[in-house]
């Protein structure tokens, strides 16, 4: 373990760290400015934590690479790392974090092949935000199935993370924002396995909260779909247990004909202009499973409202479920296909 006692300013060109555990012991405020900063555990156990959570962490770096094995962050209040490159990770790598604020500034997130970042921050307000600057790519090469898996009290992601057939989770007590600015792209490719090309598809965005909302904000983009030379496109799972899922940004989930396109279930107390929503999934080309539950009230189809899939449920846990004129719920194709409407109280088709 590396334990820091007193206000320090280092400046150095490149730095790893290989340890469990970074302790602030005196609530005071540590910065470390490096071209290259690099966290790696190569076997140490962590120890409980043994400070008061008040000091201040700053890490100003162009890469910030966390390397592998798990790291506690103990008696700090608040940690940022700012990348002006990137923040990239490698192998299976965990960042533990009791403070009450994480702030991760970065123009993109991304990791090598099949690795994951896990950040463990139930405590804490975290935010991502784009550093300002360009990513640079000739940093790392373009990954392919990496996972971004974040336990947070609340989440504002507002930058790029960026892996073909990739993993983006979010459990959240309070509330999930996607940023104006951000883009989340686990789009399906063609991987050059030097003998042949190998198909990936697309990835999965997994997003709870428990007891806020879930929003994702006008001008974000979330790809999942499928390699337009052809692969199969990705999952969208969004559950707001006790708030509002609101949806403005622009999904992509569409796949080559041959291919599966996207997939979406979304669970929520309620859905801010559930047409609006079901018309960017239409534009978004999902159309092989598509399930929506209501917690509270009804779920209503009104003129030109069309529900396409191959799969579709519709859930209103404690309403109806009410098709008006001019609406359809349409699930042909060649293929079998199913349509389920369930409803505490009525099920109500008006032509």
């Amino acid at each position: 373990a590396i334990s820091i006692a007193g206000d320090i300013n280092l400046g150095i060109e490149n730095l790893v760290l290989d340890t469990a555990q970074i302790s602030n012991l005196d609530n005071s405020t540590n910065i470390i400015s490096a071209k290259n900063f690099t966290l790696i555990n190569s076997g140490e156990d962590q120890v409980l934590p043994t400070s008061a959570n008040a000091g201040q962490l700053i890490v100003n770096s162009e890469l910030i690479n966390f390397n592998g094995g798990s790291y506690q962050f103990d008696g700090y209040e608040s940690a940022s790392f700012n990348a002006s490159g990137m923040v990239a990770f490698d192998q299976s790598s965990r960042l533990d974090f009791a403070g009450d604020n994480l702030n991760i500034n970065a123009p993109l997130v991304t990791g090598t092949d099949g690795s994951a970042l896990m950040i463990d921050a139930v405590n804490a307000d975290v935010v991502f935000n784009n550093s300002g600057s360009a990513a640079d790519l000739s940093l790392l090469m373009p990954s392919i199935t990496s996972s971004l898996d974040l336990s947070v009290n609340s989440l504002l992601f507002n930058t790029s993370f960026s892996s073909s057939g990739g993993n983006f989770t979010v459990e959240s007590n309070q509330d999930i924002e996607i940023g104006d600015s951000a883009i989340i792209d686990l789009s399906g490719t063609q991987r050059d396995f030097i003998i042949t090309n190998e198909p990936v598809d697309g990835g999965a965005v997994d997003m709870r909260s428990a007891n806020g909302n879930i929003t994702v904000s006008n001008g974000s983009v979330i790809n999942i779909a499928g390699d337009n030379t052809g692969s199969d496109a990705g999952k969208l799972d969004l559950e707001v247990m006790n708030g509002l899922m609101t949806f403005n940004g622009d999904l992509l989930a569409s796949a080559a004909d041959g291919f599966i396109s996207g997939e979406v279930d979304v669970t929520a107390q309620s859905i801010s202009s559930l047409s609006e929503f079901n018309q960017k999934l239409n534009n978004a080309g999902a159309f092989n499973k598509r399930h929506i539950e209501v917690i509270a009230g009804d779920i209503v189809l009104g003129d030109n409202d069309l529900v396409k899939s191959s799969d579709i449920a519709l859930i209103a846990s404690q309403g109806s479920v009410i098709l008006n004129s001019g609406s359809a719920v349409d699930a042909s194709g060649v293929q079998g296909a199913t349509i389920r409407l369930v409803a505490l109280d009525n099920i109500e088709l008006n032509n």
